[in-house]
């Protein structure tokens, strides 16, 4: 599979012509032109290589090779996603997958707090094991929607209305909203269900590389063959899918679509294997001091991150010189240093019957450093 992969990212199909003739333009590289026509930006926030991403994908030039939008946490991958792609191509039916229920819940509320979409245009997934266990939050409910058992035309409304109060849509009103929000595994049951073979146009895929690649294809098996486009945004150097079986582990199973792309793509050595009109390496981090950013930086990204929150004036640094008596002192660590090493002697242990390792020591020092760290925090 590795080849076929390989061959199909080493020599991309290109389409004859674009699926929007959109590009930034050449001055200053961030504004957007539609057929020569300047176009607003829905979100004014992102960065110049947010841009050039949401401009790569809705050109779509390369044809049945996923985009890759990568990077580490506190990069923007999520917004880059949510705020651009989806309105620009009116014709579009999209797939959100996401690998667990909270981050689907996160990106349903990203898209309603964003107003790109009005009440109507997406819905968002649930399974029926979801609604029963009643874990849908409140603000999300009105957008939620479940797949029924009954037949079509055996109801006399449109709607489940579950013990609770919670009113979902019904089977057969799924599939019609321009985006429909679910993991991935809750995506499956569209296969199911007929939809025509040109139905679903693209499939978004967020935190991708902590899918199974099995879960990925359930979403991508959907999209329309003749103009689908699949975007996955993640980093292969973050939390691999989780599987609980010895038997899948040592087949392979446990590495996510992502990474086995990331894998090939020495291919492209002058961009460090990327083809520029298919993947995307976002640098900018808001999320991380670069004191925390550093070493990952130099690991995995060639040192090209770039913090956007400063260790002089910025909140988390004020935040770091008010904890500095709570925290483990040293004659040569900066008031605004973010990270911190403890030493514990002590022993990893396991009970019979559980295949799980814990240390009571490391969770008491655990416990001993976040109870200060949050008596202060209420404090404050």
């Amino acid at each position: 599979m590795e080849s076929i992969l390989l061959l199909a990212l080493w020599m991309p199909q290109t389409r004859g012509c674009p699926q929007l003739d959109i590009q930034l333009n050449d001055e200053e590289k961030e504004n957007l032109l539609l057929d020569i026509c300047p176009c607003k930006w829905h979100n004014c926030t992102l960065n110049s290589i947010q841009k050039k991403a949401v401009a790569h994908i809705l050109r779509g030039e390369v044809y049945n090779n996923p985009y890759v939008i990568f990077g580490p946490p506190g990069i923007g991958k999520t917004v880059t996603l949510h705020f651009q792609i989806f309105k620009f191509i009116s014709s579009a039916r999209l797939l959100v997958g996401t690998p667990s229920n909270s981050s689907t819940d996160l990106i349903t509320t990203h898209l309603i707090e964003c107003g790109v979409f009005k009440i109507g245009e997406f819905t968002r997934l649930v399974s029926k094991n979801h609604v029963e266990k009643e874990l849908i939050p409140e603000h999300l409910m009105s957008y939620c929607a479940t797949l029924g058992i009954g037949i079509d035309d055996t109801c006399k409304n449109n709607r489940i209305v579950t013990k609770s109060g919670l009113k979902l849509k019904r089977q057969k009103y799924l599939g019609r909203h321009r985006v429909t929000i679910g993991s991935c595994a809750t995506l499956d049951n569209f296969l199911q269900m007929g939809f025509p073979s040109n139905h679903f146009t693209h499939v978004l895929i967020d935190d991708a590389s902590q899918c199974t690649e099995t879960e990925i294809m359930m979403a991508v098996a959907q999209v329309s063959k003749e103009r689908g486009q699949v975007i996955l945004a993640g980093d292969p150097h973050q939390l691999q899918a989780i599987f609980m079986k010895k038997y899948a582990l040592e087949r392979g199973f446990s590495l996510s679509f992502l990474e086995r792309i990331f894998r090939v793509l020495h291919t492209f050595p002058l961009t460090y294997g990327f083809d520029l009109r298919m993947v995307t390496k976002l640098l900018d981090n808001y999320r991380a001091l670069l004191s925390i950013l550093n070493v990952c930086n130099e690991l995995f990204y060639n040192a090209e991150l770039v913090p956007m929150i400063r260790e002089e004036n910025s909140r988390e640094a004020e935040m770091l010189k008010q904890l500095d008596d709570i925290l483990p002192q040293s004659p040569n660590r900066p008031k605004t240093y973010g990270i911190f090493f403890y030493g514990i002697r002590s022993a990893n242990l396991q009970e019979k019957d559980s295949p799980s390792w814990y240390n009571p020591y490391e969770t008491k020092n655990v416990n001993c450093t976040a109870k200060p760290l949050n008596l202060n925090a209420l404090a404050s």
